[in-house]
């Protein structure tokens, strides 16, 4: 063994714990957006994009050819704002509102139960399978189990039918106009059009059935209050004859007085005889219609009448139970022949004494009409005279009130039957050719753009959150720190001669794949290792893992041998005291190690733990037996200092297999010491999030800008750049080709 001197050093004072800004790593800045990244992950997982938008594109087509088309019939309802009236034209311009309520109205109108339940009784919807009332899940399992369900009643079937149609039917105002749109949705084109057309002329038809019940409403309330508006004219009108009649004998004139008397008692018989023919005329009009042929002849004493009398009571008379039948069927054919001569000569009789009637109640209101002038124009005492004003005007507003409530319900009665709807169809729906549901084309760019945007979040957490890495540009691109090879995976158990079978594979297989990316690892780390400002190259590199079981020590040994084989003076040091195990790699007893040496007094040197593999003449400090305690102190010492500052002035290279980053504190504490860290990912198995926090554990500590890198381990297949198989070049050197 070449003798080493021994001459410890204190440790600079950059190689404290860091206190200043990190000095971020080529690539993606952390929570920024790199539009090279986002194409790259495109690329990456273009297979997972273009999977996720086929298959969701497929199942919305299958989707979509597996469902019912429906059709819509829209018709469409102009509103006008003024009420319509055919016979006050002008009254309808005056009624034009300024604000949009009405339409607002007329549209929950539209939507009431009472528009769509004629429309169901007319089409008879109740009937029909589709708009009907149909089984529900509780029914089907009922008959499924053998039960029988119970019938719907009446009420059910048209409340069943009434929701049907009322979610089909969708009913809005076009805009801010005064247009409303009718839609019907129904799996038959001409009946979604019918039912669409139907609503609308029953809208419309209720709108007239509504002014007309209004109008009705109206007329019914005039005519009982001109029922009682006539009595009161009449009582009005009675009380000032009466009046004047009374008050005769006030006249002052005696001439006047004494006419005037005479007038009163012409009046009051008069008055007598039109009482006594109104009675006549109700009690003959009441025997007329009884048939009463007898009392008739005594309240009209008309001889023609009598005469008829006497010969119907004749016949009556010899028609006896014993008679022949043949005289008897003439006597009652006589007998029907005098009831209807009768009849006729009893209406012209009452007719008659109508006519009397008439004329002696007109010649009675024209003398009360005298004698009212009369007194009127005479001399009154002034209490009288105020008291006739008064009357008069009371019977003077009571004809007024009578003929207004007369002209308006005449008004009312000419406006009944000529009401006219304030809405009106413009357009009727027609049957549409193509289904509004389903949208085949939109739904289908619909879909595709969703799943592309599935397929991209798909592909970003598959990439960051779930699988590993596969690739040394995704690695780089995700992590934002170089990946400087890609070590293929090498066969082989987890017994101890695997162990030492795969540790030996640079020596044993130098032209293999391997091999190559071993020594491809070397030429990254001695000519892009270097720190920025410094020309030499690096001599402590840390090799480190984000968990347990990524092959971190054996990449370690790798790389040391490698540098070893290439002629450089290499030491490589077990740094993890937690789970040394380059020994096993190296096919070494552990005998004595690093925590000997720090643990160990002054007179302890590095020579005394040094060990040399023979395979390559790779000098190696190994680690312990296991600590099962905290070994970061052990790091932190002045003495481990001193041995990595003998290990710089006796090596050209010193590599420090270090314990996995995440789980053990101690990496942190050697980025002190180390020029160049190499982090080794296990390919397509170590969780991206981790990976990630782990270098970014490592960049917060990276006081002195160390350049960080790493290695992708156990690929298989195109693990490379690209996934291109860069390795499958290593059967060049087997004489593949």
């Amino acid at each position: 063994m070449r003798h080493l001197k021994w001459n410890p050093q204190p440790v600079a004072d950059d190689t404290a714990f860091p206190g200043v800004e990190i000095v971020a790593e080529q690539g993606r800045e952390p929570g920024g957006f790199d539009m090279r990244w986002f194409l790259g992950l495109v690329r990456r997982q273009a297979k997972l994009i273009l999977a996720t938008v086929f298959i969701v594109c497929s199942i919305t087509a299958l989707v979509l050819f597996q469902l019912t088309p429906i059709y819509s019939g829209s018709a469409l309802i102009i509103v006008d704002p003024r009420q319509q009236s055919i016979l006050d034209p002008e009254a309808q311009m005056a009624l034009a509102p300024s604000d949009q309520g009405r339409v607002e109205s007329e549209v929950e109108i539209l939507r009431a139960p009472s528009v769509f339940l004629k429309v169901i009784r007319e089409l008879e919807l109740y009937n029909d399978p589709e708009f009907g009332p149909s089984p529900g899940w509780r029914d089907r399992l009922m008959a499924t189990l053998g039960f029988q369900a119970a019938e719907p009643t009446p009420d059910e079937v048209l409340k069943q039918t009434l929701e049907a149609l009322q979610k089909a039917t969708s009913i809005s105002r076009v805009g801010i106009t005064y247009l409303i749109e009718v839609t019907v949705r129904s799996k038959d084109p001409d009946k979604a059009a019918h039912i669409a057309n139907a609503l609308a002329a029953a809208y419309v038809a209720e709108q007239v059935n509504s002014k007309t019940a209004m109008v009705l409403g109206i007329q019914q309330a005039l005519l009982s209050r001109l029922t009682e508006a006539s009595a009161a004219l009449r009582a009005s009108e009675q009380k000032l004859d009466q009046f004047i009649v009374d008050h005769v004998d006030s006249v002052a004139d005696d001439a006047s007085r004494e006419n005037l008397s005479s007038l009163r008692n012409i009046i009051a018989t008069r008055t007598a005889e039109t009482s006594r023919l109104s009675n006549v005329l109700a009690a003959s009009q009441a025997s007329l219609d009884q048939r009463d042929w007898d009392s008739l002849v005594e309240e009209i004493n008309s001889n023609q009448l009598r005469t008829l009398v006497e010969q119907r009571n004749e016949i009556a008379s010899a028609l006896t139970p014993g008679l022949d039948e043949a005289k008897a069927v003439d006597l009652r054919a006589s007998l029907q022949a005098l009831d209807a001569q009768l009849e006729t000569a009893a209406k012209d009789a009452i007719s008659g004494v109508r006519t009397t009637l008439d004329q002696s109640q007109k010649e009675a209101d024209d003398l009360r009409q005298q004698l009212r002038d009369s007194v009127i124009g005479s001399e009154l005492p002034n209490d009288v005279l105020v008291k006739l004003y008064e009357i008069q005007q009371e019977a003077a507003v009571g004809r007024q009130v009578y003929q207004d409530l007369l002209n308006r319900s005449k008004v009312i009665e000419s406006q009944k039957n000529v009401q006219v709807p304030d809405s009106r169809i413009v357009s009727e729906a027609y049957p549409p050719t193509q289904p509004s549901f389903p949208k085949k084309r939109i739904s289908l760019l619909i879909a595709g753009v969703m799943s592309l945007g599935l397929g991209l979040g798909i592909a970003f957490l598959r990439e960051n959150f779930v699988g590993g890495f596969v690739t040394e540009v995704q690695a780089e691109e995700v992590l934002g720190v170089p990946v400087v090879s890609s070590l293929p995976r090498l066969p082989g158990g987890a017994g101890p001669l695997d162990v030492v079978d795969r540790a030996n594979e640079l020596v044993e297989h130098p032209l293999s794949a391997y091999s190559e990316a071993v020594r491809r690892t070397r030429l990254a780390l001695e000519l892009g290792g270097r720190r920025p400002g410094l020309d030499a190259d690096p001599k402590t590199i840390m090799v480190t893992s984000t968990i347990p079981g990524e092959g971190k020590t054996q990449t370690t040994v790798s790389i040391a041998r490698s540098f070893a084989i290439a002629g450089r003076r290499t030491l490589l040091i077990d740094c993890d005291l937690r789970r040394p195990s380059v020994h096993k790699a190296l096919g070494l007893d552990l005998t004595r190690g690093v925590s000997d040496f720090l643990g160990g007094g002054d007179d302890t040197v590095p020579e005394s733990i040094l060990v040399t593999d023979e395979v390559t003449g790779l000098s190696v400090i190994l680690g312990a037996r296991g600590a099962r305690s905290t070994t970061d102190f052990l790091f932190e010492q002045r003495r481990f200092g001193d041995l990595i500052s003998w290990a710089r002035a006796n090596f050209d290279c010193i590599i420090l297999d270090s314990s996995p980053v995440l789980p053990v504190v101690d990496p942190r504490i050697l980025l002190r010491y180390a020029d160049a860290v190499v982090v080794v990912i296990r390919w397509a198995a170590t969780p991206q999030r981790e990976v990630g926090a782990a270098i970014s554990d490592l960049k917060r500590v990276n006081a002195r800008n160390v350049k960080i890198s790493a290695v992708l381990n156990a690929t298989v297949g195109g693990g490379g750049y690209g996934g291109s198989g860069y390795y499958a070049y290593g059967n060049y050197h087997d004489g593949a080709g």
